[in-house]
């Protein structure tokens, strides 16, 4: 046995005996040092393999520290969970976008409830990723967003734990959470349908995938068509795309307001896929001499909070979703066999902004 294995077992016997505080800090590697008459660099190997098992935890500048709960439970590691895809912020985005999203949110809490550590993971290729992830120590990694479909499916035929936070427009064997959109829309359309409503325009933002609103589009569609609606779908639906026009959110949806105003029919309802667009919208109707609810009724996806919704709307389960996202990957690594496939519904928010056309 190496100088290094025999410090790490004595290490170890003495961190389940409690020699140290759950939590508590180590001496330092110049005291263990000259304790055991050992070298420094003998002293930080040896921390180093308890780290890796999870008996301890080194924080850069100050030291090491005992896991907490580890005295007793020796070798059982916490868990290093990675976090990658479109949700994360991007080079121009400070790292405190994170904490405006309130998928985070759950994720922390999730991570706490289960003493996971959190490691954002950048954008790469399925086997540089993989190589990323096992340098670090990583257990298993969330896809935030389904863009890399085809990186996060090499993994999980490698068989490394990933999970989706959102499932694809086609068939995947990958497991995935998700907020039901198909039943947003559907929900929208019964819902002003109901109130009286025949002309409904959309507005929404043009994503990083095509594919996700052209699938709205046609459950919008579906949904008109069902209840004997059905309109000219290009007309009454509007994509935003701000990084491909010049100007500003204002500005386009002015542009956008205007065409719908000028169509032969113009909406008497509008939907909005992103909750940025409510204050924007009603200032842009306003200018125009059109009052929310009275002239034009108005229903808002995407809000991260009910406190935020000043107008009717869906309550997106973000926050469930990310607490939902951690705890199935850590029952995924626990259990290779774990499958989850899971839909969370949106909560619809009265806010009295919907009115019967012609009010």
């Amino acid at each position: 046995m190496t100088k290094v294995d025999e410090l790490t077992e004595c290490l170890r016997k003495r961190i389940a005996d409690g020699d140290w505080s759950d939590g508590g800090a180590l001496p330092s590697r110049a005291q263990f040092a000259a304790e055991f008459g050992v070298s420094p660099a003998t002293v930080s190997s040896a921390i180093r393999a308890l780290a890796k098992e999870g008996v301890l935890r080194i924080i850069q500048g100050k030291g090491a520290y005992v896991a907490h709960g580890r005295q007793a439970t020796g070798a059982l590691a916490d868990q290093v969970i990675g976090l990658t895809g479109s949700y994360l912020p991007s080079q121009e985005e400070s790292v405190e976008t994170l904490f405006s999203r309130s998928i985070f949110d759950g994720i922390w809490e999730a991570g706490s409830a289960n003493r996971t550590s959190l490691v954002l993971v950048p954008d790469m290729a399925g086997s540089s990723i993989a190589d990323y992830c096992r340098r670090l120590n990583i257990s298993g990694l969330v896809f935030l967003g389904a863009e890399q479909y085809r990186a996060a499916l090499e993994l999980k035929r490698t068989g490394f734990p990933v999970i989706l936070s959102n499932r694809l427009v086609v068939s995947t064997p990958l497991n995935y959470v998700d907020y039901d959109n198909e039943f947003v829309v559907a929900e929208v359309v019964r819902r002003l349908i109901g109130t009286g409503h025949r002309r409904i325009g959309v507005l929404a933002f043009q994503g990083s995938v095509p594919n996700y609103f052209r699938m709205m589009k046609l459950y919008f569609m579906e949904a008109l068509m069902e209840h004997g609606a059905l309109c000219n779908g290009n007309d009454y639906w509007k994509t935003l795309d701000l990084q491909a026009q010049e100007g500003t959110l204002h500005s386009l949806l002015a542009e956008a307001v205007e065409q719908l105003l000028a169509l032969p029919e113009p909406p008497t309802a509008l939907f909005c896929w992103d909750a940025r667009f409510a204050g924007p919208l009603v200032e842009v109707l306003a200018a125009k001499g059109v009052k929310v609810p009275d002239d034009l009724s108005l229903i808002v996806s995407a809000y991260q909070d009910e406190r935020d919704a000043a107008f009717s709307g869906f309550v997106m389960p973000h926050r469930d979703l990310g607490k939902a996202l951690l705890e199935n990957l850590l029952l995924t690594i626990r259990n290779p066999y774990h499958w989850v496939q899971e839909l969370l519904r949106p909560r619809y928010v009265e806010r009295g902004s919907i009115c019967p056309p012609g009010r």
